[in-house]
């Protein structure tokens, strides 16, 4: 199998890791909300400590899983929440954009929003948060 062949394999492994840890932070931020909104917490208080333990999660998940990083968890972990921040940022200029500016359907709206949401955080993971990750051989 030629580098190229290689490179292409791996790429194709971490989006899939990917997917799937996103599913499994998906989950857990739900059941979490769900949970915490059983015992009686606020819808906000339950829908802000779920998403807390949902991006705990996520980084876990990231760096463990997707990425397999051995590096430093703290440093990793401020590149991480600042992922998380900016890719929120663009996720909500994008719904800002096409619901309020461009009177797009608001489920197709928070549709493209969530994707771009996806990809940016994907892409500063990649690039960014674990960007010390080599391909394995």
């Amino acid at each position: 199998m030629n580098s190229q062949t290689s490179r292409w394999r791996h790429e194709l492994q971490l989006n899939a890791r990917y997917i799937a840890a996103g599913i499994f932070n998906t989950l857990t931020g739900l059941t979490a909300i769900w949970a915490f909104t059983l015992i009686g917490l606020s819808p906000l208080m339950a829908n802000f400590f779920g998403y807390m333990l949902g991006l705990l999660a996520s980084f876990f998940a990231s760096k463990k899983f997707v990425f397999k990083s051995h590096g430093h968890i703290s440093k990793e972990g401020i590149r991480f929440v600042c992922a998380f921040l900016f890719s929120y940022c663009v996720n909500l200029a994008v719904l800002y954009a096409g619901y309020v500016r461009a009177s797009i359907h608001v489920m197709i709206a928070q549709t493209v929003a969530v994707l771009s949401y996806t990809v940016c955080m994907y892409l500063l993971q990649r690039f960014v948060v674990f960007a010390k990750v080599k391909p394995h051989k």
